[in-house]
């Protein structure tokens, strides 16, 4: 059991102690005092064991302050990761090259150090969070500064081992956020060497949607065909592939000169456009099928930014203001209704 797990056994034990207090208000049911101590006993026990591993929220007040904490715990591990990365660069000058080389190869096992203790010490594991961007930051410069101590040839391998090192720590450690960092860098290193086979600059990479979108729709489906249970991070597969795959398509979708194919403009732009069209009503499909409403809301906001990124290059330069504006308030209305059809579907489906 993980802790996204617990806070719902947690929270459906409040609910059922409050819908219990309520029945019996009502008449409706009525337990003795046996089997009411009995129950008691039962919920103190499991409350008391998910507490004692978990550090979980009792109420909405608690559950806000830590949205604020892990806000404050992701700007802290910005902070702190830039703090590090920019501090060797400051004092980088006045070391010898065997002292440089020594600091790099320390720095990251300390962070490692740092995390391992902190995953002791810390039920919330917001300094997890912030131990583990740390040592990234370290692995970052051991890397970035090593080869350009040495001379060693700009490549797309750094990418990779910066990749395995967050997906290193994340599994090692349960953070969602590492993993997905780990797996962005996998999808920019694969995309660099896809770039580079086929003849171009692998720093091009950023301007070749389509060498992204293997990758991404290859998590996407990977994450799809492994249920949640019996994968930690199934949602975060899914997720950062159907991000970068919607982004990836609206970029195509807009720009043709990004495309590697030799096909005319307009053929380009309508096909990536039919397929985010595709993807996202697709995987609004799925999600409400299989209760991935984080896939729901994904997909109708990439429905939606298609849409009326589609209905600007369409209409702008040639339709009134007046009338532009009306249809795409029409249309809003209209997503709304949809939209509220897709609420209910996805409360049946809960």
């Amino acid at each position: 059991m993980d802790k996204s797990e617990a806070q719902a056994r947690l929270d459906r034990i409040g609910a059922f102690t409050g819908e219990l207090a309520a029945l019996e208000r009502d008449g409706v049911l009525s337990l003795d005092e046996a089997q009411r101590r009995t129950l008691a006993a039962h919920h103190q026990r499991l409350v008391s064991d998910l507490t004692s591993h978990f550090d979980l929220d009792r109420g909405a007040a608690q559950r806000q302050m830590s949205l604020s904490m892990r806000a404050a715990a992701v700007v802290g591990a910005v902070a702190l990761s830039a703090s590090v990365y920019l501090f060797f660069y400051r004092f980088w000058g006045l070391l010898a090259t065997s002292v440089q080389v020594s600091l790099l190869i320390v720095a990251p096992l300390a962070g490692v150090a740092l995390t391992e203790v902190a995953s002791r010490l810390d039920k919330s594991r917001l300094f997890v969070l912030i131990a583990a961007c740390v040592a990234f930051a370290c692995i970052v410069a051991n890397v970035s500064m090593i080869g350009h101590i040495f001379a060693m040839t700009d490549s797309p391998d750094a990418l990779l081992v910066w990749s395995a090192f967050a997906l290193a720590l994340g599994y090692a450690y349960g953070l969602r956020l590492s993993v997905a960092g780990g797996l962005i860098l996998a999808i920019a290193f694969l995309a660099g060497r896809i770039v580079a086979a086929t003849g171009g600059e692998w720093t091009e990479m950023g301007r070749r949607p389509e060498a992204w979108l293997v990758t991404a729709l290859l998590l996407l489906v990977a994450g799809a065909v492994r249920p949640t249970k019996r994968w930690l991070f199934a949602s975060t597969y899914r997720n950062v592939g159907l991000s970068v795959a919607l982004f990836g398509l609206w970029s195509l979708s807009i720009n043709a000169d990004l495309s590697a194919l030799r096909w005319s403009e307009t053929a380009i732009k309508a096909t990536y456009q039919i397929g985010g069209f595709v993807l996202a009503g697709g995987v609004i499909v799925f999600g409400l099928r299989t209760a991935w409403m984080e896939g729901v809301y994904l997909g109708a906001l990439g429905f939606i930014v298609l849409l009326y990124t589609k209905f600007f290059q369409w209409w702008w330069d040639w339709m009134p203001a007046y009338l532009f504006f009306l249809i795409v308030g029409l249309v809003a209305v209209g997503m709304i209704l949809v939209l509220r059809r897709v609420r209910a579907l996805a409360a049946v489906v809960a």
